[in-house]
């Protein structure tokens, strides 16, 4: 082997190093579309169980072992995860325990952010919620929210962290030691 083919080798190692060191100071990104062009029907069983409900069902691509499910109803929308033969859906904390306003909907423009450990396993997700502010009597019209909804993702669970304003909050968040919200929460 050449002088020149050893330091060769010797600089990809050093890179190749440097880069895991990086992955491991804080997760990884790693992006998926729940945008309508990029999903497809879900099963029909799970189609005709949410259908009696009333609501819509799209299989969307997840991440590893989860699967992504966009469900919507008439006025709002949200996500199911399904993994292991577990299901969590965000359903109570978007519509209910994280008020983000009026008519609130997952954006499908959006992609989902996983945050992704050094050997590629999903860890936490960032998804992108909107909806309208409630009509003050004092100013018409509505004025639209925005807040990023940050889940914690173990092997035999999901809870939601909190639903943060920035995309630097969120990441921090989803890379951070912090645990879920206690029930009741906000």
């Amino acid at each position: 082997m050449t002088l020149r083919a050893i330091l060769l080798l010797l600089g990809v190692v050093l890179v190749l190093a440097a880069c895991q060191g990086n992955r491991r100071a804080g997760l990884a990104p790693g992006y998926t579309s729940i945008a309508p062009v990029a999903c497809r029907p879900a099963p029909p069983s799970l189609a005709e169980g949410y259908g009696s409900r009333g609501l819509a069902i799209e299989e969307c691509e997840g991440a590893g072992v989860y699967r992504v499910f966009l469900v919507s109803s008439h006025a709002n929308s949200w996500l199911d995860l399904v993994w292991n033969g577990r299901l969590f859906s965000l359903e109570h904390d978007i519509l209910y325990r994280q008020p983000s306003g009026l008519f609130p909907q997952v954006e499908a423009s959006d992609p989902i952010e996983w945050r992704l450990d050094a050997l590629g396993r999903a860890r936490a997700l960032i998804l992108h919620v909107s909806a309208q502010e409630p009509m003050d009597q004092e100013s018409p019209g509505r004025t639209p929210l925005s807040r990023l909804f940050v889940v914690r993702l173990y092997p035999r669970a999901a809870c939601l962290l909190d639903a943060v304003a920035t995309i630097t909050e969120a990441r921090a968040l989803a890379d951070g030691p912090g645990d879920c919200l206690p029930a009741g929460a906000r």
